[in-house]
C-alpha cells in the first residue's frame, strides 16, 4: 500500500454481506413471532381466572376445559345487574351496533325455543359466515347462553356467555370460545382469539356505560 492510501471494503463483499444479513435477520424476527404465536395459543392454563372489580379490566386466558379442549376464555365485571347484562348479549338483532367484530346480522327464534343468529364474524385472518342456534337457561345462580355448531371453513364453533350476579348488584362477564377455522392451524387462531377477544368484551361495556347514561 503506498502512503496516503487507505483500505477499503470492496463493494461487491458489502452487497454479499446485505444479501446474507438481511434475510437471516427476517428469518430470526420471523421465528420469533410463530415462537410468541405458537406458545400463546398452546399453553393452556388449569385453573379459571376471574376478576374481582371493575377495575380490574378484562381478564383473558387459554384455559384447559374439563374435556382436554383448549378454550379462549375473557371475563369481566360491569356495574350493571345481571338482568340488564343478560338483555345486552341476547339482543341479537343489535349485535352489529354492539360488537365490533359482527356484521350482517339476522336472527330469528326456532320452534324448539332456540334462537338463532345468522352474521358474518371478522378477524384478522379474514372473516366468515356464521349460522348458530344459541340455547338460553336462566336461573337465580346464573344466566347462560350457549352454541355449539359449526359452519363452512369454521370446522368448530363452540362458546357461551355466562353471567353470574357479584356483590354490589353488579355481574361477572365470562365469555368462552373454542374455535377452529380451515385452513389455520389451531394455535394461530387461539392466539388471534386471546388478543381479539378483549375487544368484545370493552365493546360491551362501553354499550352498558352508554345505556346507563
Amino acid at each position: 500500500m503506498l502512503p496516503g492510501e487507505t483500505a477499503t471494503t470492496p463493494a461487491p463483499r458489502r452487497r454479499l454481506k446485505k444479501r446474507i444479513l438481511i434475510p437471516l435477520a427476517l428469518l430470526v424476527i420471523l421465528s420469533s413471532l410463530f415462537a410468541a404465536l405458537w406458545i400463546r395459543g398452546t399453553v393452556a392454563e388449569t385453573t379459571e381466572r376471574n376478576p374481582t372489580s371493575p377495575a380490574d379490566g378484562v381478564v383473558t386466558q387459554l384455559l384447559l376445559a374439563a374435556d382436554g379442549r383448549k378454550v379462549v376464555r375473557c371475563a369481566v365485571v360491569v356495574e350493571d345487574p345481571v338482568e340488564r347484562v343478560w338483555k345486552a348479549v341476547t339482543d341479537y338483532a343489535q349485535f352489529e351496533k354492539t360488537f365490533p367484530t359482527i356484521q350482517g346480522v339476522q336472527s330469528s327464534v326456532e320452534a324448539d325455543g332456540r334462537h338463532r343468529l345468522v352474521c358474518e364474524v371478522s378477524s384478522i385472518l379474514g372473516s366468515w359466515p356464521i349460522d348458530v342456534r344459541i340455547r338460553h337457561e336462566e336461573t337465580p345462580a346464573r344466566y347462560v347462553a350457549s352454541w355449539d355448531e359449526p359452519s363452512g371453513d369454521v370446522v368448530v364453533n363452540r362458546g357461551s356467555w355466562t353471567l353470574l350476579p357479584a356483590p354490589g348488584g353488579m355481574t361477572l362477564v365470562v365469555y368462552t370460545l373454542d374455535v377452529e377455522v380451515r385452513p389455520f392451524p389451531g394455535f394461530l387462531v387461539r392466539a388471534v382469539l386471546l388478543s381479539r377477544q378483549k375487544t368484545v368484551l370493552t365493546a360491551l361495556k362501553d354499550h352498558l356505560r352508554a345505556e346507563r347514561r
